[in-house]
C-alpha cells in the first residue's frame, strides 16, 4: 500500500467581532483561527502520481478575459505528472483550472467546484482531493477583494452578526458564481452535474449556490459553513431543485458556530431537502484528519455517480482501494501576517462606519431640503389664495337671472341735456 504525502493545512487568524453592534459602541475585536483547506504543495504529483499513458501537459492559456495586473495570477505546477493547470478570468473573477489524473487536459471530466475560505486563496489541491482514484476538473475561483495574503469573499466576518449584509452579498457573489459555471460547462466537456464544496466562507457560498441556484449544483458537499436564514426559500422546491446536501460541522467551532448551522440543517430538511450531517465532536474551525477522510470518501462516491464510465479507468492519481496515510489538519499563521489582517480588517470596518455615518448625513440633508421645500410651497399656495379672493372681491356682481342689466348711468345716458327740455302742455 503506497503512503500519500503529508499535506499541511494553514491557518487564518482574523480579528473578529464579539457584543453587540451600535452606532457609537466599536465591538471588541480578538483574533480567532480560519484555516486554508486543504493546502497542497506542486510536489503532489510527484508522490501520488504514477505514468499511466500520454499525457497532454498545455501552457497556461492567455485569461479569457482582461487580467488585473494589480493582482498577478496564482502558481501553476510544471511538469506534474497528473497535474496540469491553467488560468483565466471569467465573469470578473480570476478562476484557476486544475486537471487531476492522466488524462488530456480536454478530456470529458467531472466537474468539482471548490470555494476557498476567507483569507485563502486558490492553489493546487492536495488533501481528499489527491486520495481519490477518480481523475476530475476542478474548478477554483478567487475572491475578489484582497485580505492579508490571501483574498475574501465578504465584507464582514460572520461572527460580527451582520446577517444583512452577509445575504445581500452571498446572494451577489452566488449569481457571479453560478456565470462562472455556466460558462465553464460551455467551455469544457463535463461528465454529469457539477459538485460544488468550500470551507468556512467557501461553505456559505456552496450553501447560497445550493439553495439560490440549484441548476448549476448536483452534489454540495459544505464545511463549516452557514447560511442567513432569510436567504431559505418560503416554501419546498421541486424536488428536482433540491441538490443532496453532504455537511460537516466541528462541534467546538468558535468562528462558525455550529448551533446556527444545527438550525439550518433542520430547516433545510423540512424543507425537503436530503442531507448527511455530520458533527466531530470537540473540533474547533479546523478540517480534522477525520473530516478529511470523511470527505474524501463522499468526493469518491460523488464522483463515481457522475462519471461511472471512469470509476474503474486507472486514469486517477492513485489506484483504487489505496487509503490515506495521515493529515495534518492545520498550521498557524505568522505574527507579520496575522497584524497586517488585523490593521486590513481594522480600516475596512473604520471606512464602512465613515461610510454609514456619511450615508446618514445625507439623508438627513435630503429630509430637511425636503421639509424646506414643501414649507415653501405650503407658503406660496396660502400666498395665491390671498391673491385670488382681493381679485373676488374687486369684481361687480352680475344681473339675477330674468333681470335687464341695469345702471347707474343709464338715467343719464337716455335723459336729453338740460337746455334742451320742453315743458309739457298743461291745462288752463
Amino acid at each position: 500500500m503506497r503512503s500519500k504525502c503529508l499535506l499541511l493545512v494553514a491557518s487564518l487568524a482574523s480579528v473578529l467581532a464579539c457584543g453587540s453592534r451600535s452606532s457609537d459602541v466599536r465591538p471588541e475585536r480578538r483574533a480567532a483561527p480560519e484555516i486554508r483547506w486543504p493546502a497542497s504543495q506542486v510536489e503532489l504529483g510527484r508522490v501520488l502520481a504514477r505514468p499511466v499513458g500520454t499525457v497532454t501537459t498545455m501552457a497556461a492559456p492567455p485569461l479569457t478575459e482582461e487580467a488585473d495586473p494589480s493582482q498577478p495570477g496564482e502558481p501553476l505546477p510544471e511538469g506534474v505528472p497528473g497535474v496540469q493547470a491553467r488560468e483565466h478570468r471569467i465573469a470578473g473573477l480570476y478562476v484557476l483550472e486544475v486537471v487531476l489524473g492522466h488524462v488530456d487536459i480536454d478530456a470529458a471530466l467531472p466537474l468539482v467546484v471548490m470555494l476557498h475560505g476567507r483569507g485563502d486563496r486558490p492553489r493546487v489541491p492536495g488533501g481528499p482531493f489527491g486520495g481519490t482514484s477518480m481523475p476530475m476538473r476542478l474548478l477554483l475561483p478567487r475572491a475578489p477583494k484582497p485580505l492579508g495574503n490571501g483574498f475574501t469573499w465578504l465584507p464582514v466576518s460572520v461572527t460580527e452578526g451582520r446577517h444583512d449584509v452577509l445575504a445581500a452579498t452571498l446572494q451577489e457573489r452566488a449569481a457571479q458564481l453560478r456565470q462562472v459555471i455556466l460558462r465553464f460547462r460551455e467551455m469544457r466537456p463535463t461528465l454529469g452535474e457539477p459538485i460544488v464544496t468550500g470551507f468556512s466562507q467557501g461553505a456559505m457560498l456552496t450553501f447560497a449556490l445550493t439553495i439560490l441556484h440549484p441548476d448549476v449544483v448536483k452534489v454540495s458537499m459544505p464545511i463549516a459553513g452557514w447560511l442567513p436564514p432569510q436567504l431559505l426559500p418560503l416554501r419546498p422546491p421541486p424536488p428536482q431543485r433540491r441538490p443532496r446536501i453532504r455537511s460537516i460541522h466541528g462541534s467546538a467551532d468558535p468562528v462558525v458556530r455550529i448551533q446556527p448551522t444545527r438550525q439550518l440543517i433542520r430547516s433545510l430538511r423540512a424543507l425537503g431537502y436530503e442531507i448527511d450531517w455530520v458533527e466531530e465532536p470537540g473540533v474547533a474551525h479546523v478540517v480534522s484528519e477525520a473530516m478529511n477522510r470523511r470527505f474524501e470518501r463522499w468526493l469518491q462516491t460523488a464522483l463515481e455517480q457522475e462519471a461511472p464510465e471512469l470509476r474503474d479507468a486507472g486514469v486517477g492519481l492513485v489506484a483504487p482501494g489505496e487509503e490515506v496515510a495521515k493529515y495534518v489538519p492545520w498550521e498557524a499563521l505568522d505574527d507579520e501576517t496575522i497584524r497586517a489582517i488585523q490593521e486590513e480588517e481594522a480600516e475596512a470596518a473604520a471606512a464602512a462606519e465613515a461610510a454609514e455615518q456619511a450615508e446618514r448625513e445625507r439623508a438627513a440633508r435630503a429630509r430637511a431640503a425636503a421639509a424646506a421645500d414643501a414649507e415653501e410651497s405650503a407658503t406660496d399656495e396660502a400666498a395665491d389664495g390671498d391673491d385670488e379672493a382681493s381679485e373676488e372681491a374687486r369684481e361687480p356682481e352680475g344681473p339675477a337671472e330674468g333681470e335687464e342689466p341695469t345702471s347707474e348711468l343709464t338715467p343719464l345716458i337716455d335723459a336729453p341735456p338740460a337746455d334742451q327740455q320742453v315743458d309739457e302742455p298743461g291745462e288752463d
